[in-house]
């Protein structure tokens, strides 16, 4: 994905509907786009699957909100398509060489005080 072409957040939706090879009646919401990344794409045989943006900076100033959250749910459909056997490989290129996204894809974690390690 080239995200210079991403203009918009319909943009955005309607090359993920294209490329990805989503159903018609894709909603072209957030929401719409979770059932399609773990119901409506499709794997080859190995059961590999990689996203690569492109130029991906350009979309983020524009669209820091949405940006997270497109992250986020792919970060979400590759745990969960795991369970499936299948490899989603999400790759981000960007000019930035310091570039950092913290806390991405994480799930926190509470160390239970009361347990002691024996």
């Amino acid at each position: 994905f080239d995200l210079r072409e991403w203009h918009s957040i319909e943009a955005m939706h309607k090359n993920l509907q294209t490329i990805c090879r989503f159903p018609s009646h894709y909603g072209r919401n957030f929401d719409a786009l979770w059932d399609c990344l773990c119901n409506d794409l499709s794997f080859g045989a190995d059961g590999r699957g990689v996203f690569v943006f492109q130029n991906f900076i350009s979309f983020e100033k524009d669209f820091p909100r949405e940006t997270e959250t497109l992250l986020e749910l792919l970060a979400q459909a590759h745990r969960v398509l795991l369970f499936s056997g299948i490899r989603l490989l999400i790759c981000i290129q960007c000019s930035d060489e310091n570039y950092r996204k913290d806390g991405l894809g994480s799930v926190s974690t509470v160390w239970p005080y009361r347990e002691e390690i024996q």
